[in-house]
């Protein structure tokens, strides 16, 4: 009976003890948690995600490229078209004034370029705003949806009543595995 009493005290001491335990305050729960949310990102692999702004720049370098090249080509033909011509003339007069038909249909042709310019840099910059705000409105919501299960740790575990000693050895962990071997 003696025994069976030592016993109980000891269990009832062992329960008062750990009950009595210095519990973690709310913030030091949020830091582990945050630590812990650290840890899980360093341990997973990132994919390295394209940014849509940059894709959609691209791409619009690209057909701006194309253009600048269908144009180029386009007064090639014209220079081609008014050097065929300048080579059968002799006068001086002759050769400047063609020249100077050449250079206005050259002008010309740039003008009738331009417009298509415009409406493709136009296109771009709706195309790059449009990328831009869906970008930063998924940031946003990754961070809210971070914070919120960052909220709900630091809950869980105030509600745990997990200790300070485990927190504070948490919170000094530098891998996953230390942390998950705190007690």
């Amino acid at each position: 009976m003696k025994k069976l009493s030592l016993v109980l005290v000891c269990a009832f001491a062992m329960v008062f003890a750990v009950s009595c335990a210095k519990k973690a305050t709310p913030d030091a729960c949020k830091e582990a948690c945050a630590k812990q949310a650290e840890l899980v990102k360093a341990a997973q692999p990132q994919e390295a995600v394209a940014d849509p702004v940059q894709k959609i720049a691209d791409e619009f370098q690209v057909k701006m490229t194309e253009m600048q090249t269908a144009q180029g080509a386009d007064i090639q033909a014209i220079q081609t078209e008014c050097d065929t011509a300048a080579a059968n003339l002799t006068a001086e007069a002759d050769k400047a004034k063609a020249t100077e038909e050449c250079t206005a249909k050259k002008n010309a042709k740039a003008e009738e370029w331009a417009p298509k310019f415009a409406e493709l840099a136009a296109q771009k910059d709706a195309a790059v705003a449009a990328a831009q705000k869906a970008k930063d409105e998924a940031a946003a919501a990754a961070a809210a949806e971070a914070e919120a299960k960052l909220a709900a740790c630091a809950d869980e575990c105030v509600k745990a009543r997990c200790t300070e000693a485990k927190v504070t050895c948490q919170i000094a962990a530098t891998n996953l595995d230390e942390f998950n071997a705190c007690k």
